[in-house]
């Protein structure tokens, strides 16, 4: 008995083989979709789902250009910047998971030493915002830094978080 294979299927599975398999794949659209979905929600974000003591601070922000995952008994995202930065204060987005799981923000100097700079609430978000902004000062005031991490306890839902950043301070 012959079996046929139409050219695309054998494409395609040749492919996801090709790309170390399609689930591989899938999990980088999704992350993608989420990624965009939680910018379009961030976009029209109501007042109400904008936190902390620096939420209407002008000054110049900094984004910090990448994130380094690593393990534990808590999940931390790791922020480094491209260079040392003088800063006093920090902004992330949320979503409720992460918000609700938030311990605290560790600040790292050029020698390499690690430092809380706030401590969080571990509350809920306001009625209706499922991302919020938080933008909070630091414990500890101004500081040059060159890596910043959340420390967020473990959870059973998707936490996210993105516009990473810190104010540059004078």
């Amino acid at each position: 008995m012959t079996r046929f294979f139409p050219p695309l299927l054998l494409a395609l599975c040749g492919g996801c083989a090709i790309l170390s398999g399609c689930a591989a794949d899938m999990r980088i659209f999704a992350a993608t979709k989420e990624a965009n979905d939680m910018q379009a929600k961030l976009a029209v974000l109501p007042p109400q789902c904008t936190l902390g003591n620096t939420t209407d601070a002008g000054g110049t922000w900094i984004s910090a250009p990448q994130i380094v995952g690593a393990l534990g008994f808590v999940v931390p995202g790791l922020f480094t910047f491209n260079g040392p930065v003088r800063t006093d204060a920090f902004r992330v987005a949320l979503n409720s998971a992460a918000l609700q799981n938030l311990e605290k923000v560790e600040t790292r100097d050029a020698q390499g030493n690690w430092s809380v700079a706030w401590t969080g609430g571990r509350s809920a978000p306001p009625t209706g915002c499922d991302v919020v902004k938080l933008a909070q000062t630091f414990a500890s005031g101004r500081r040059e830094i060159t890596e910043m991490r959340l420390i967020i306890h473990p959870v059973f839902g998707k936490v996210m978080f993105a516009n990473v950043g810190v104010r540059q301070a004078g």
